[in-house]
């Protein structure tokens, strides 16, 4: 997946455009207040048309951000408000959290520390709910390097930390004066080396569990024949686990000094057998090892479930079914920048009359953390599942994607894909006589321009023509895929969102309704989309279609 170049700066808010509009003031120079394309309004100060200085801005999708600017950049203090009631104070650096800022949540717990492009990174406190308290360092938003947690319960530990658990030296303080000091791995206590006995704790918290705790043997200082022991080696690589003749081998784990680590069977040259190793950035392969080398790798997939007609929600009126999904902020993967807003855009389309006013209990959206494989999976499961024979499904994706796969939030660089055919699976077992499915799996972003709110009369009509037209067509099962198999989908910093999403939306809302009948058919949306997106890209991207359906299935209609 690349980039798409643009001609112009990228902005971290829109450049002027036909369709938006100074509501009042001096928007050019001076104060003003400005609507965007995207709905979004900004009140503020402004110079030789960008914002700077002082100003407010209201995201389209409600996020509110009260603070200052440069060159249309959200830089210095300020203070952004999230939909669900998240707060953030502090500073900012071409429009990304930086610096030193307090992250207040929604659900009580609060953040205070250094920041680098939205992620707590460097030191800082993270105070729960609970009345547990981190402080130390963090990295890419999660625990890492020295730190010491305070539970609730009055115990603590001191030591090292990766990727939120407890890994490598610590000391762990119990309520009743014991202390605990040895290696630790995978958020688990695994032993030390020297003592002899291991005190074992009638504590009850599940921090740490010392019954059946192994001493492991200092191999470096004793020769280790056979059984379980530890060895350093002289770069800070941790094995342990089984020893054959004095070497490691067998059974056990391995600490790497650059924060890998490798569970499975040991040999002279590292890993060799079954085994799993964990890479520093997140990456997870799993498969048979020879000689350190992996040379064959076994995916595990989560089994998934078919609708089974029990939930069917049988009703005389056509009905749409939808899930949506976006996904951003990858852990083990690139970011994306549009993908969420996308997930948004969409959805607020499906709740346009033009778009079928879907009711709120007809439709999930699954965004960024709650888009795993598991969770789209139930979703698809649950929505699809109520369609009886009247009705339409349709699952909408945006972000990354590889061949014949989305990729979720939870997937490691090696499991969790979302199989096309799982997604064909689902769709295939639904009652509905019309199954959708379009899909931007790489970069994108999606802006809806803003129209003015039409009478209620008029939203019913377009309601009514749009699931009429539903009823008149023959149905069938279409996939309409942002690129083919050999292709990636591209971005454009220009339109600030991804070029197959951007010409989705418009041909949905009209501009693919090529014979003028107000109602936008799936063989028009295709035609329209694989002729924008090819000459837009310069032939890099062309979508694709498949599946067996009725060229003329409605999904869109024209106001």
């Amino acid at each position: 997946m690349k980039s798409f170049a643009a001609f112009f700066l990228l902005f971290i808010f829109f450049s002027l455009d036909v369709n938006a509009q100074c509501l009042s003031g001096n928007c050019y120079t001076g104060i003003g207040t400005y609507l965007y394309p995207s709905g979004a309004k900004f009140s503020g100060l402004f110079k030789k048309g960008k914002i700077n200085g002082f100003g407010r801005l209201v995201f389209s999708d409600g996020r509110i951000y009260e603070g200052e600017w440069k060159d249309h950049y959200r830089k210095g203090k300020g203070v952004m408000t999230f939909p669900k009631g998240d707060v953030y104070k502090g500073s900012f650096n071409k429009s990304k959290f930086y610096g030193f800022g307090t992250m207040e949540y929604v659900n009580g717990n609060v953040y205070k520390g250094s920041w680098k492009a939205d992620k707590q990174n460097g030191q800082g406190v993270m105070t729960f709910k609970s009345g547990d308290k981190y402080e130390g360092g963090f990295k890419h938003g999660r625990f890492d390097g020295e730190g010491t947690m305070k539970y609730a319960t009055g115990e603590k530990y001191v030591g090292q930390w990766k990727a939120n658990k407890r890994e490598g030296d610590g000391t762990f303080y119990l309520t009743n004066g014991e202390v605990v000091v040895g290696f630790w791995g995978g958020d688990k206590y695994l032993g030390e080396e020297e003592q002899p006995q291991v005190v074992v704790s009638t504590n009850s918290n599940p921090a740490i569990n010392l019954e059946n705790t192994t001493v492991f043997r200092n191999c470096n200082t004793n020769h280790c024949n056979s059984g379980r022991g530890r060895y350093n080696y002289t770069d800070g690589t941790v094995y342990i686990g089984e020893f054959e003749g004095g070497i490691p081998r067998g059974e056990g784990i391995c600490y790497y000094a650059n924060g890998d680590k490798y569970e499975g069977v040991w040999g002279i040259s590292g890993p060799d057998g079954e085994g799993t190793y964990y890479f520093n950035n997140g990456r997870v392969a799993n498969g048979l090892w020879s000689s350190g080398r992996l040379v064959k790798t076994q995916e595990e997939i989560t089994p998934i479930q078919i609708p089974d007609g029990s939930k069917i929600d049988y009703d005389p009126a056509v009905k749409l079914w939808a899930v949506v999904v976006g996904v951003s902020e990858y852990e083990h993967l690139q970011k994306l920048k549009y993908t969420d807003d996308d997930a948004y855009r969409f959805y607020g389309f499906l709740k346009s009359p033009e778009g079928g006013s879907i009711p709120s209990e007809q439709v999930k959206v699954l965004v960024d953390e709650a888009a795993t494989r598991e969770n789209i999976l139930a979703a698809m499961n649950d929505m699809f599942g109520k369609a009886d024979p009247n009705d339409i499904v349709m699952m909408y994706y945006s972000g990354h994607g590889i061949r014949g796969s989305f990729l979720p939030v939870n997937y490691n660089g090696f499991q969790n894909k979302l199989k096309h055919e799982e997604v064909m699976a689902i769709l295939n077992a639904s009652q509905a006589k019309h199954k959708i499915c379009l899909a931007d799996a790489c970069y994108s972003g999606t802006l809806l321009a803003a129209k003015a709110a039409p009478s209620l009369i008029e939203d019913q009509r377009i309601k009514k023509r749009y699931y009429e037209a539903f009823d008149k067509s023959k149905g069938g099962t279409a996939i309409l895929l942002s690129s083919q198999a050999d292709e990636v989908s591209l971005e454009d910093q220009g339109l600030r969102q991804g070029v197959y999403t951007h010409f989705l939306i418009r041909g949905l809302k009209g501009e693919a309704d090529f014979d003028q009948d107000k109602v936008v058919g799936i063989d028009e949306l295709y035609r329209f989309m694989s002729k924008r997106v090819h000459n837009y890209t310069a032939g890099i991207q062309t979508p694709v279609i498949k599946g067996k359906y009725d060229k003329n299935m409605p999904v869109g209609v024209v106001r």
